[in-house]
């Protein structure tokens, strides 16, 4: 009985929501910049910050951003706390985002959603061909783009060694050959499953389905020009070489103050300037 009064209040419930609310209009970012009180604010968040970076084993930058609008953006401590006359970082300056890349590549498939290149339910091997994982849980559940996206497709949490993204980096067939004796960690949508893994064959797998056949797939040059160009983030990358080289990082420290050893992380493959796990964990950006 209770089951049918659930279905039956289901077909004539209506679909309607509450409004959205009427916030008040915004002041205009000048408006805001130029008021005492947000000048006052800004002088004791500014003592507080050069306080604090006295006590960090890393530097830091602050940023205010006001509806869409940057009302200030100041560099504290040292750029790399092996030069002492480094200077403040500055806000130009690239740090690896890591596992904030993951964000970008949902975003990325997303667009390519929009455009009409992919669906989300769409299954992860009509893009990359190739891949199969063991099911010994005998259901029917399938990996999806969906559920990639969201770590619900019970992949396990990191790549297959020897293909770790800390480690020795592989091909694409390299992995994916691993990853056919690779057990699951769940059958796709029962539970919530963090996976480096995972966000990687996304973002692989959208690069093979927005290719032409006259383009080899890359990951990287599509974020680049679907994501990262049209949000103006220029100076953002994978090719950890190059920023190494050219010196533009702000020097990372661990919370005890030993630095952080990127040369041995998200080491570039053949096509790959991040390492084919790239898509979970590699970029760089202000």
């Amino acid at each position: 009985l209770a089951a049918q009064v659930l279905l039956a209040a289901l077909a004539v419930g209506d679909d309607t929501y509450e409004p959205c609310p009427a916030y008040p209009p915004l002041a205009p970012a000048a408006t805001v910049a130029a008021d005492p009180q947000f000048q006052a604010a800004l002088r004791n968040v500014t003592s507080l910050l050069q306080s604090k970076a006295a006590t960090l084993p890393s530097g830091l930058v602050a940023t205010i951003v006001y509806n869409d609008s940057v009302l200030w953006s100041g560099g504290f401590g040292l750029r790399d706390k092996n030069k002492p006359g480094s200077g403040p970082p500055l806000p130009s300056d690239l740090v690896r985002i890591a596992s904030i890349t993951k964000a970008y590549t949902d975003t990325l498939l997303y667009v390519l959603r929009d455009a009409g290149t992919v669906g989300l339910d769409d299954e992860l091997s009509t893009h990359l061909p190739g891949f199969s994982m063991r099911n010994p849980y005998g259901t029917a559940g399938k990996v999806t783009l969906r559920n990639l996206a969201s770590h619900l497709a019970g992949i396990p949490r990191e790549m297959p060694w020897p293909c770790t993204l800390d480690q020795h980096q592989c091909a694409e067939s390299d992995v994916l050959e691993n990853l056919r004796s690779v057990m699951p960690v769940s059958p796709p949508n029962r539970r919530f499953h963090y996976s480096n893994l995972g966000i990687a064959l996304l973002g692989r797998a959208l690069a093979h389905a927005a290719a032409t056949t006259a383009t080899p797939p890359s990951f990287e040059a599509l974020l680049a020009e679907k994501v990262l160009a049209p949000l103006g983030m220029v100076n953002a990358t994978f090719d950890t070489a190059k920023v190494l080289a050219a010196d533009q990082r702000a020097v990372g420290t661990t919370s005890s103050g030993e630095f952080v050893n990127v040369s041995n992380t998200c080491q570039p493959t053949p096509g790959a300037p991040g390492g084919w796990g790239a898509p979970c964990g590699c970029l760089w950006a202000s």
